[in-house]
């Protein structure tokens, strides 16, 4: 058994090196994901809105406006 494969035996710096590379992509992917989730909720919600605003006109109503504001708009 050679010295860099004894279990007890301190990481070399390559393998320190590439291991950090690997937490860093690791975490920029999660990142992006994160974002990637985020971004795409807030599609689905605005689809929706437009969904019940549509609706709303459709179905001859006039105070459609108060339909499409968002819950937690104060305006």
């Amino acid at each position: 058994m050679s010295p860099e494969e004894s279990p007890g035996s301190e990481p070399s710096s390559e393998e320190t090196e590439d291991r950090q590379h690997r937490v860093f992509v690791n975490l920029a992917a999660a990142a992006f994901l994160l974002a990637l989730a985020i971004a795409i909720i807030w599609v689905v919600m605005s689809l929706d809105a437009r969904r019940k605003l549509e609706n709303c006109l459709n179905s001859g109503r006039r105070n459609c406006e108060e339909l499409a504001q968002p819950a937690g708009s104060g305006g």
